[in-house]
């Protein structure tokens, strides 16, 4: 008999973030989005900057902002090992734009330093995702 659901967990560099069961996961990878369901054959992937869909048993769906990372999935036992990982709902929106001002300011006034300005656009581009995300989430509600 097939299994109905995938055990799911989401590690980050600072927490586990998520480890239950679910009945499907919706991911972009570098290949494009991927929707995950039990029984799926196995894969090994590269993640893309985004928010992924996690569907819990009890029919809930929360939203994980993933930047960056891989997942591996075999014999329904999927693994998300991700540079960075927070919950939607965990998304500060005023520390999110506070960061948005201040990687554009370290973009504008970094010369030269090309390592410099490379991390100052990650943190942007982070925070905007962040910020979307956040925004998107409070639509629904």
């Amino acid at each position: 008999m097939a299994d109905k659901s995938l055990h799911l967990q989401i590690i980050a560099l600072d927490r586990i973030l998520y480890d239950g069961q679910i009945t499907k996961l919706t991911i972009n990878s570098t290949g494009g989005e991927l929707t995950i369901l039990p029984n799926h054959m196995p894969i090994v992937a590269v993640i893309e900057p985004a928010p992924i869909y996690v569907h819990e048993e009890d029919g809930n769906e929360r939203i994980v902002v993933i930047h960056g990372g891989y997942f591996n999935l075999f014999d329904n036992d999927l693994l998300v090992v991700a540079d960075d990982a927070i919950f939607a709902e965990e998304i500060d929106r005023a520390r999110e734009e506070e960061a948005v001002k201040e990687a554009e300011h370290d973009i504008n006034e970094t010369r030269g330093d090309n390592l410099q300005l490379a991390r100052a656009k990650v943190r942007l581009q982070r925070s905007l995702m962040n910020l979307q995300v956040a925004d998107s989430l409070s639509k629904l509600k």
